[in-house]
């Protein structure tokens, strides 16, 4: 079984997941590959008692010289702040990302993403997940053909951009984050290693952002890679960091079987039942109840919501819907639907109503006022 980005298992489901790869690999023979460049700590820890980690020694590499590896490949370096508390002004670093030719500035949040955007020059791209896929997915390939041009690209992007985007920039700019953010952050800086052949190396600069990351996991985090990094730490993306760095993390977060999940598939008495149904209810890696998808009328989704409206949904239809679809938060839904901007084409589904509402460079305007509210206004 293949595990891909496995930085990404969700710390709140950590236990139970661990406890299911165990019973999966002691009792039925499975064997987990885990793939990442950021190696979580997933093995029992000594000054952890209360981790239920994975047996010790059963999670090995299968390359055999990791460090002369990672010295091998090595693409970027990394600057981080003398003063990892005092923040930069979005404005002090748009001046600063209108001096690079070709640069991609990675912050933590939608809101961050666009006030930072809107300080920088006419044809900076941005990327954010209030764009639909299909809209987000033109934008890159509109940037990885400047790229292959050698044309000047400046972008500004959420950590969308941290996996499953092959995108190559000699300069890449992250708001300070979990080191395994930042090191994803440096996988899209000198991808191709192709400046390695004039001995020179990508750059990746760490900077203290305006706003803090988003609270919870996140914000942990940054929190926990700040104290290592004030503690000293040279090379924030060395492959010998993730392990003590994970190790932290996991023992700041407020439980790592949030729903209690464990306790639901281990009866004790009196009730000696095991709450099958309990437990996979609980069990949402995604979850879907604190967001409501929008339909949009980017382009194409504007014809197919109509025939969404008029001849009702099939399956073909609405896996084509899916490339124009949003996800916004349930208070950010109920905004939208008070201010008119939502209609329900079918039962459950709501589509915006205006396409001035949908920018087409930063996508679903959310918390700002539409740019041309005469839009409205019927001719």
């Amino acid at each position: 079984m293949i595990l891909d980005e496995a930085q990404l298992l969700p710390t709140e489901f950590l236990n139970p997941i661990l406890a299911a790869m165990r019973v999966l690999s002691e009792h039925y023979g499975v064997t987990f590959v885990i793939c990442t460049a950021t190696q979580p700590a997933l093995e029992e820890q000594d000054d952890s008692p209360d981790f239920p980690g994975l047996p010790k020694g059963t999670v090995r590499e299968i390359v055999r010289d990791v460090p002369a590896l990672y010295r091998d490949l090595k693409r970027v370096e990394v600057t981080v702040p003398s003063d990892l508390r005092t923040p930069k002004t979005w404005e002090d670093l748009a001046e600063e990302l209108k001096d690079q030719e070709r640069v991609l500035c990675v912050v933590s949040d939608r809101k961050s993403c666009r006030e930072l955007y809107s300080l920088m020059p006419k044809g900076t791209y941005h990327l954010s997940a209030l764009m639909c896929a299909q809209h987000r997915s033109e934008r890159i390939a509109e940037i990885k053909n400047k790229l292959k041009s050698d044309e000047s690209v400046r972008v500004v992007s959420t950590q969308l951009v941290e996996a499953g985007v092959d995108i190559d920039f000699p300069v890449v700019y992250r708001a300070l984050a979990g080191l395994d953010s930042i090191a994803q952050a440096a996988g899209r800086c000198n991808r191709e290693g192709a400046m390695n052949a004039d001995g020179t190396l990508g750059r990746v600069v760490v900077f203290v952002p305006q706003r803090k990351s988003p609270p919870g996991i996140l914000r942990k985090a940054s929190e926990t890679a700040t104290c290592m990094m004030e503690a000293g730490l040279r090379d924030p993306i060395d492959h010998s960091v993730f392990a003590p760095y994970f190790s932290e993390l996991y023992w700041k977060v407020n439980s790592l079987d949030e729903k209690d999940i464990l306790k639901k598939l281990r009866p004790e008495p009196p009730d000696c039942g095991i709450q099958f149904r309990e437990a996979a209810a609980a069990f949402r890696i995604i979850d879907d109840g604190t967001q409501r998808a929008i339909l949009v009328p980017y382009d194409e989704g504007e014809k197919l919501i109509k025939q969404l409206k008029t001849g009702g949904p099939t399956r073909n239809l609405l896996r084509k819907l899916q490339r124009y679809s949003v996800n916004v938060y349930n208070n950010q839904f109920d905004t939208l639907r008070d201010r008119g901007s939502l209609e329900e084409v079918s039962p459950e589904v709501f589509a915006l109503t205006c396409t001035v509402e949908y920018d087409r460079d930063i996508g679903l305007l959310v918390d700002e006022t539409p740019r041309d509210p005469e839009s409205y206004i019927a001719s």
